[in-house]
């Protein structure tokens, strides 16, 4: 069976976590940056705060960005923003990127909080949430690709 979207084969350079090589990953001023080289694809990551926000962050804490021992899912939005990644960026909130740039495309990845025997569950939920969350920035969708994207693993 022959797919006709499979025959595009233009590269299509998306920019990983906003040029996490480049830049300081999953910030505002890496997408802009990408953006001011030619990109028309980012690729980022989601998670849910403690009071339900939907920001843009990779991993489950802070430890790596910020030597901080506390996962997102722990604080909630108000106490996210005191804190600064890479000494001088804020954790950005998704509606921040997806309004401020209505022309890109963006590649997201949900990070849902799961235990291992609701994984499932809780990642559709999370997805659902994510694209309800989206579909009510409908103006947005008008103008703009989001994909959504997820990578589970067997165990």
């Amino acid at each position: 069976m022959s797919f006709r979207f499979l025959n595009n084969h233009k590269f299509t350079p998306f920019a990983h976590r906003g040029g996490s090589l480049e830049n300081r990953e999953n910030t505002l001023d890496a997408f802009e940056k990408c953006i001011s080289i030619g990109y028309d694809y980012i690729e980022t990551d989601v998670r849910e705060t403690k009071d339900g926000k939907l920001v843009i962050f990779h991993d489950e804490d802070l430890s790596r960005i910020c030597g901080l021992q506390i996962k997102i899912n722990q604080l909630e939005y108000e106490e996210i923003k005191k804190i600064k990644i890479f000494d001088d960026h804020n954790v950005p909130l998704l509606d921040e990127a997806l309004i401020s740039w209505p022309h890109l495309n963006f590649n997201i990845e949900p990070k849902p909080n799961y235990k291992l025997e609701t994984r499932y569950t809780n990642l559709l939920l999370f997805l659902l949430q994510l694209f309800l969350h989206c579909y009510y920035h409908l103006d947005y969708f008008l103008s703009q690709q989001v994909f959504l994207v997820s990578i589970l693993q067997q165990v």
